[in-house]
C-alpha cells in the first residue's frame, strides 16, 4: 500500500505554536508521530514524505527516522538540508508523478495551480502550507490536516478541494458529433477517467487538424483567403 505525508518537523519547538499542534513538549509531539505512523504503516508499505521531515538537530532527526515503518521516498521540502539526503530514502526527488492503483498523482513539496496532467485526470498533493491555502483539483497532505499520521489517496482524494466547473476542459466529448460521443461512450466501459481523457483530446487534435486541412484547401482552391 502507498501513504503520503508532509511536515512533520520533528524536533521542531516552534511549529507547536506556528501549527496549533496539541502537544506540550517536542519529545511528546515526536513521540505522537511516530507512534501514529507506525499504527498505520507496515514494513511493506511505500510512503511518499513530501517535505521538511525535521528543523534542524539532523543526528537525532535521524534516529527517528529509522523508527518509522515502510520504504520511504522523499520529496524535498525547503526545510530537508542536505543531511538528509544521505539517508536511505528509497528515492529523493523534487517532483514525482505516481501511479496508485487507478490515479495517478503528482507529488511537489509545494502547492501548484496547474501541474502535468492537470486536465487528464492526475491529482496533486503536496505540504509545506500547513492547510493554510487550498488549491482546486489537489490536496494538502500533511499532519497538521491528518491527525498527524500519514494518509492513502483514497482518503487524501476524500477531502481534495473540487475544481471549480469554469476550470473543467472543454474537448471534442463535450459538442462533438454523434460518430464521437458513441467512441467516447464505449470507452466509458472499460477506460479510466484519465484514459477517456487522452482519447478526448485525441479527437481535439484530429479535429483541429481537420479544420487546417479544409482551410489550406479553401486557400488552394480560391488563390486567396
Amino acid at each position: 500500500m502507498k501513504f503520503y505525508t508532509a511536515d512533520t518537523h520533528f524536533n521542531h519547538a516552534g511549529v507547536i505554536d506556528m501549527s496549533k499542534r496539541p502537544f506540550r513538549s517536542v519529545h511528546q509531539m515526536n513521540e505522537a508521530m511516530i507512534t501514529r505512523w507506525n499504527e498505520r504503516v507496515t514494513d511493506k508499505d511505500e510512503v511518499f514524505f513530501l517535505g521538511d521531515f525535521s528543523f534542524k538537530a539532523l543526528d537525532a532527526a535521524r534516529e527517528i527516522f529509522v523508527r518509522l515503518a515502510g520504504q520511504k521516498h522523499l520529496i524535498v521540502g525547503n526545510h530537508d538540508r542536505s543531511g538528509i539526503h544521505d539517508w536511505s530514502w528509497v528515492s529523493i526527488n523534487q517532483t514525482q508523478m505516481v501511479h496508485d492503483g487507478d490515479e495517478r498523482i503528482f507529488l511537489s513539496h509545494y502547492p501548484v495551480l496547474e501541474w502535468p496532467g492537470y486536465y487528464r485526470g492526475v491529482r496533486h498533493f503536496f505540504g509545506h502550507v500547513h492547510g493554510n491555502k487550498t488549491v482546486p483539483g489537489a490536496t494538502d497532505v500533511g499532519v497538521d490536516l491528518w491527525d498527524y499520521r500519514p494518509v492513502t489517496a483514497k482518503e487524501a482524494i476524500a477531502g481534495m478541494t473540487p475544481l471549480e466547473p469554469d476550470e473543467k476542459k472543454v474537448t471534442m466529448a463535450d459538442f462533438g458529433g454523434e460518430a464521437t460521443r458513441q467512441i467516447l461512450k464505449r470507452a466509458d466501459d472499460w477506460m479510466a477517467p484519465w484514459e477517456r481523457s487522452v482519447l478526448a483530446d485525441a479527437l481535439d487534435r484530429a479535429a483541429n487538424q481537420a479544420l487546417e486541412d479544409i482551410l489550406n484547401q479553401r486557400i488552394d482552391q480560391a488563390g486567396c483567403w
